[in-house]
Order: C-alpha cells, then sequence, then structure tokens
C-alpha cells in the first residue's frame, strides 16, 4: 500500500517539482516510514512553494518536534495558526507541544539548527 503511494507521490513530483500536495503526502509518508531526514527536506519544499499550505506547516511541525526541535516546530504550528487560526490540527499540535515543554522544562530551550 505505502509502495503504491510513495510511487505515485513521487512520479508526481518529477513531472511537477513544486506541486506542495505530492511533497506533503510524501514527506508524511516517510515520516511514518521513520525516513526522518527524507520527511523534513520535502516538507520543507512544500511550505517553500506554497507558504499557505498550512498542513505541510503543521506536519513539517510535528517532525521537528519528533526529532526534538521545538521552537522549530512552534513556529510552523504559529505559521499554521496565523494562515487559520481555526486550523483542529495546527491548535491540538500547538497543545501537545506546549504540555511537553511544560513537563519537561529542558525542552523548552532546544536551540534551533
Amino acid at each position: 500500500k505505502f509502495a503504491g503511494a510513495e510511487h505515485e507521490f513521487a512520479t508526481a513530483i518529477t513531472i511537477n517539482p513544486g506541486y506542495a500536495e505530492a511533497q506533503n503526502n510524501l514527506g508524511t509518508l516517510y515520516g511514518r516510514q521513520g525516513k526522518i531526514a527524507e520527511a523534513v527536506v520535502l516538507l520543507e519544499k512544500a511550505v517553500e512553494n506554497s507558504p499557505r499550505y498550512t498542513q505541510a506547516h503543521v506536519n513539517l511541525g510535528l517532525i521537528l518536534a519528533q526529532q526534538g526541535k521545538y521552537a522549530e516546530a512552534r513556529k510552523e504550528f504559529q505559521k499554521a495558526l496565523a494562515i487559520d487560526p481555526t486550523d483542529k490540527r495546527a491548535l491540538a499540535a500547538q497543545s501537545m507541544l506546549d504540555s511537553l515543554t511544560r513537563s519537561d522544562g529542558k525542552h523548552a530551550k532546544v536551540s534551533e539548527q
């Protein structure tokens, strides 16, 4: 199932390198497969190609949070919420990050890379 989706998204990106939705979808898929570096690259391209694409900002933020890059993750969630203050995934992700950084203060000061 994932192999077929991976192939379709990769083909779409090959045909149209600026296709943010395909970059977001493939990046999200890579994140689920544990291919974190590849996921970050694709999600960064997605938000670069479509800066108002809230789901790409949220997905990038979730991957960054998974890496312990909480300050960078927070920025992505804030960008998503600046675009759509009612986005449920962005609100939930921001809340999760707030809880995480409150429960372990050392994470709140993780430097950006």
